[in-house]
């Protein structure tokens, strides 16, 4: 995908045994690096989405990170300190029908 990092669709056939019925999964994961002016975000996150089956519900999970490097633009760093916001948004958590989780968070996250 152009100006993606990196962008992937995974497809898997869950065998999740101990009696449990299997079930399909997507997972898409991007990461999406842009400038404003000279400093550098990046857009990154997943997204699960799996079928419902006969012992629990379809469930899908939704989380990204929104994040500047303040690093490179603040202390002139050449690997990158990251801070932003995170939102994971998780339906059905653990195939719980009726469970969703909604999470925004902040974030500061350094790379060594």
């Amino acid at each position: 995908m152009p100006k993606f990092k990196y962008f992937n669709v995974d497809l898997y056939q869950a065998n999740n045994g101990g009696g449990k019925d299997n079930d399909q999964q997507a997972t898409v994961t991007w990461a999406l690096p842009f400038q404003i002016g000279s400093a550098e975000f990046l857009y990154d996150g997943f997204l699960d989405a799996s079928t419902k089956a006969d012992d629990h519900a379809a469930e899908t999970n939704f989380t990204s990170q929104l994040k500047w490097n303040m690093g490179k633009q603040l202390f002139h760093t050449k690997k990158p300190v990251y801070v932003g916001f995170e939102y994971a948004h998780w339906k059905n958590k653990f195939g719980i029908d009726g469970v969703t989780e909604k999470n925004p968070s902040f974030l500061l996250k350094a790379h060594f």
